[in-house]
């Protein structure tokens, strides 16, 4: 019973253009937010876009990508690569031609993401929590095999889960009811007597429900679910989980 938050966008940094150097992240949902890594002046290569106006229309293009399922089937487990297509596809839309910066841009955004990556407050605690009360806990995860398993490997996520689905080693992804019941089966359980917690009210709400699942939304932004999507519980950080189970 568990989704640990995985996820990607676009950033520059480093010493060969000065004037595009990061500011301290803000958050968001793929972590962080480019605007936030760009300072509003000019560079010569994007004239006459200033950098927060190329920044923005990199937000924009990956906000779409990860709203849009259809687009996502391509090269969903290659996040260095949708990275890369993104900025790509932001670069052409305001017609800057510099493949280079538009790389490094991407590849500097990958390295942060995985400098910054770090477990959720009490994250460790919950799950030796929830084992306490004799349930058992998978892992249900969109991306790469090479990058997820390195950050179970690097956070030593491996020995609280009875089993982890990673969506490029079992075929299937998130929204997907596929691997939903990949994950049942592995672990041997019933739909109705399994909880899925995750915060993408697509992928881990609807997803799961689609299976036959509950759906626990973890809402740490205490934000309003749209119109059609209605969790089965709603929790605001992971400690709450704890709580919901030992009162249902």
């Amino acid at each position: 019973r568990g989704d640990l938050p995985l996820d990607a966008m676009a950033v520059p940094q480093g010493p060969a253009h000065p004037r595009l150097v990061p500011h301290p992240p803000a958050g968001g949902k793929h972590g962080f937010a480019v605007g936030n890594f760009v300072r509003p002046r000019r560079h010569p290569v994007l004239n006459p876009w200033r950098s927060d106006h190329v920044a923005a229309a990199i937000e924009d293009v990956a906000a779409r990508f990860w709203a849009a399922p259809e687009d996502q089937a391509v090269n969903r487990h290659d996040l260095q690569a949708v990275r890369r297509s993104n900025v790509a596809t932001a670069f052409a839309a305001l017609g800057i031609d510099d493949a280079a910066l538009s790389i490094e841009i991407a590849d500097s955004f990958s390295n942060k993401r995985r400098q910054e990556h770090s477990l959720l407050p009490d994250a460790m605690t919950v799950l030796e929590g929830v084992r306490s009360l004799g349930l058992k806990i998978g892992l249900v995860t969109n991306g790469g095999t090479i990058e997820q398993r390195e950050k179970i490997s690097r956070f030593r996520l491996g020995g609280p889960f009875d089993y982890i689905a990673i969506s490029e080693e079992v075929g299937f992804a998130k929204p997907d009811p596929a691997i939903f019941r990949h994950a049942l089966a592995a672990l041997r359980v019933s739909a109705v007597d399994t909880w899925m917690i995750g915060d993408n009210l697509a992928w881990d709400v609807q997803g799961a429900q689609s299976a036959g699942l509950v759906a626990v939304w973890l809402n740490a932004d205490h934000a309003t679910a749209p119109d059609g999507i209605q969790p089965d519980h709603i929790v605001s950080d992971l400690p709450g989980i704890l709580t919901l189970l030992r009162t249902a």
